[in-house]
């Protein structure tokens, strides 16, 4: 078997292979920009750079992402369209960050996960039939996270274990211990904090008829697509960025999709919600945001443009139909959002 590592950045190339006697040999190639990678590269840094692809004889059968950021609020969400795209190919995915750390600063205090990336996961697991895997990077007491060596523990372990199963993941059952840790993460932290059992304040879940209306109400001449209406419920992300600051695309391009599996998914295309995404600037023009954030097939920020139902900004609302074509996205991923 011959494996190929390519990276974001080299250290954590290095990193990845050292976790497996199996990978020691292994290749390492940089991930260049979009179009230029093997097609199986370029199929799966569709919507954003992970940190690791791991090839198998030229087959892709692992992407990892790595953080050691406090893993609250929008943070986790940062990275979450890699993993997306990982699970539309049929390819594993792995989010090694830690479940808690201390925040350092005036307000010192312990901060847990986000436990709606969590869940998201789950369902995106459930939708394509792959494992999307989110291992905990270890602290101590004080919950500061552990270093030297021993945190990799537990993702070495699952690495040896895939490779040794030729990645036929009904026989790894480290999968299966991982996959009830994330479900007793989820139940410790409703626990703890209530509010999990509701969206998040930047999220309004009302009934589409009702988001209509107020549409009518404020603009003239709403172009909307037809299939918003079909929808009974519309899932409303208040994105409260200034039109100064809206050049931009983290964390809330990928954090849109967390809301996507977590609270709008029944399939494994944006055609299969039972609830519409909507995303609400209510500080940015229309004509503002378009200039600052034209749709590009080759730039990250074409995310706001593929994934979402509809966008509405303080004088107006954006079809993204209107600025993209369902052929020119089938020609260039052939992904779930084409």
């Amino acid at each position: 078997m011959k494996f190929t590592i390519y990276y974001e950045a080299k250290q954590e190339a290095l990193w990845f292979r050292s976790l497996s006697k199996a990978l020691s040999n292994a290749s390492m190639e940089v991930i260049k920009s979009y179009g230029k990678n093997l097609s199986v590269v370029d199929d799966l840094i569709a919507y954003d750079s992970p940190d690791i692809i791991l090839l198998q004889d030229g087959v892709p059968r692992l992407v990892l992402e790595k953080t050691e950021e406090v893993p609250t609020g929008h943070n986790v969400g940062q990275r979450f369209a890699r993993l997306v795209r990982a699970a539309e190919l049929k390819v594993a995915s792995v989010y090694f960050l830690p479940f808690a750390r201390m925040k350092h600063g005036l307000h010192a205090n312990p901060c847990w996960i986000n436990i709606r990336l969590l869940e998201a996961m789950l369902k995106m697991w459930e939708i394509h039939g792959v494992p999307a895997l989110a291992i905990e990077w270890p602290h101590d007491e004080n919950y500061e996270l552990v270093l030297g060596g021993t945190e990799n523990e537990v993702v070495g372990r699952l690495i040896d274990t895939l490779i040794s199963a030729n990645f036929n993941f009904a026989k790894v059952t480290i999968i299966d211990e991982l996959k009830a840790k994330m479900k007793q993460e989820i139940n410790n932290a409703t626990l703890r904090h209530r509010g999990y059992g509701e969206p998040p304040n930047s999220v309004k879940i009302i009934l589409t008829e009702s988001l209509v209306n107020s549409l009518h109400e404020q603009f003239r001449n709403v172009n909307l697509p037809e299939y918003l209406t079909e929808r009974e419920k519309s899932l409303v992300y208040y994105i409260r960025m200034s039109e100064k600051a809206c050049r931009r695309e983290d964390p809330y391009t990928g954090m849109q999709l967390v809301y996507d599996y977590h609270l709008c998914r029944k399939g494994p295309t944006k055609n299969d919600r039972h609830t519409n995404l909507v995303l609400h600037f209510p500080n940015i023009r229309k004509n503002t945001w378009l200039k600052k954030n034209p749709f590009d097939l080759m730039k990250k920020r074409r995310l706001w443009y593929i994934v979402p139902d509809l966008l509405v900004f303080k004088d107006g609302v954006l079809n993204p139909e209107i600025i993209i074509t369902k052929q020119s996205l089938s020609s260039w991923i052939g992904g779930s959002f084409a």
